[in-house]
């Protein structure tokens, strides 16, 4: 009797085995706009030191992560199986207001899969140990789910926590095969002050987004204004030289 359990047993994991793993993974539209739209514009202009990154980012992201509809899609990680590495390997900025990050998932062909999820922090002064509203095993379901990771500051420290969230499911045909999935994120923490000023003002909306560009602008505009005032001021005098000069020939 156990040997023919034991043999029905190998039977289900080679049925199992025999047909590739296929997942669904991704950051829904709505929220890669919270992820991605002001704020990334505010750190590039406030001249913060991840301007760069930001600038390069979005380009990035738009070459490897959304090649033909732009940002205001999905952020795949998974897609029908196939796994999106540029997308894995893109370290996305969490702004200060935001403290919730939702991902979706769905196991596709009918079968669930099963998986392991970990999450870790850089700094645990500055952001406290990350809760999922989902366990740290079981299996993905085979219907459209959402499952939820909270990142809350401590309020103690302004700074930037590098947070790596790690999925591990078998993605090819044998269960042994785990394919480790790594997402990179980087929290905004601000001290408590700083907090409290930045939501008093509504900083990082839409309204400073909207200041800051104004000011380059305007600076841009003034350099423009004298520019052309220097060269104008060099234009007037090589006229008034010339005329002294005939003045003087002639007298």
């Amino acid at each position: 009797m156990w040997a023919r359990e034991w043999a029905a047993a190998v039977v289900v994991v080679a049925v199992w085995g025999s047909v590739r793993a296929s997942l669904n993974l991704y950051v829904d539209a709505e929220d890669v706009k919270q992820l991605l739209g002001e704020w990334q514009v505010v750190t590039q202009l406030s001249g913060s030191s991840g301007s760069g990154a930001a600038v390069q980012g979005e380009g990035y992201l738009e070459r490897h992560c959304f090649p033909s509809t732009g940002v205001n899609s999905q952020l795949w990680y998974v897609n029908n199986g196939t796994v999106n590495h540029y997308a894995l390997n893109y370290e996305i900025v969490v702004p200060p207001q935001l403290d919730a990050l939702t991902f979706y998932w769905q196991a596709l062909q009918g079968r669930t899969i099963p998986y392991t999820l970990s999450v870790s922090v850089a700094n645990p002064e500055a952001v406290l140990q990350p809760v999922c509203n989902i366990s740290d095993h079981g299996l993905v379901p085979t219907k459209l789910s959402s499952w939820t990771l909270r990142l809350t500051c401590t309020r103690k420290l302004t700074t930037e926590v590098d947070v790596t969230v790690t999925l591990q499911v078998p993605m090819n045909t044998s269960l042994a095969d785990i394919t480790t999935l790594t997402i990179h994120r980087k929290k905004v923490c601000l001290r408590e002050n700083e907090a409290v000023h930045m939501e008093a003002t509504g900083s990082g909306g839409h309204s400073t987004t909207v200041v800051y560009v104004t000011v380059a602008g305007l600076g841009v505009f003034l350099a423009l204004v004298a520019a052309l005032a220097a060269l104008n001021h060099t234009h007037h005098n090589k006229m008034y030289n010339n005329a002294a000069r005939c003045v003087c020939v002639f007298s």
